[in-house]
């Protein structure tokens, strides 16, 4: 995906390679929730000036740790709440991730203005 700012052509553009999601683990705690490990490894996130120029990158693994609540129908994902989440481990730079999304937005507005 790219942004372009029309009044002075400067873009930003974001990519993402070899992202794949595992479920590690599930456990049913006993009380219609269930407790979900996933771990997502690859690029999730590059940005880049319109020069090339990479200005932030996401990479590595990350686990999370999800509590869902799956609504009496542990088969049906459509109904499914999730309660929270959390990161287990990182592995890689993940400046975007442990920001909470701040650095995109400090990245982009910067890089179009």
């Amino acid at each position: 995906m790219t942004w372009t700012n029309p009044a002075n052509g400067k873009s930003v553009s974001q990519f993402f390679a070899g992202v794949s999601d595992k479920d590690l683990t599930v456990v049913d705690n006993g009380d219609g929730t269930i407790t979900l490990r996933t771990a997502v490894t690859g690029v999730p996130e590059k940005l880049t000036l319109s020069n090339g120029r990479a200005v932030t990158m996401d990479v590595g693994r990350v686990v999370f740790v999800s509590v869902i609540n799956y609504n009496g129908t542990p088969t049906d994902i459509s109904d499914d709440v999730t309660l929270s989440t959390s990161i287990e481990s990182i592995s890689g730079p993940h400046p975007d991730l442990q920001s909470d999304g701040a650095l995109f937005c400090q990245v982009v507005v910067a890089a179009l203005t």
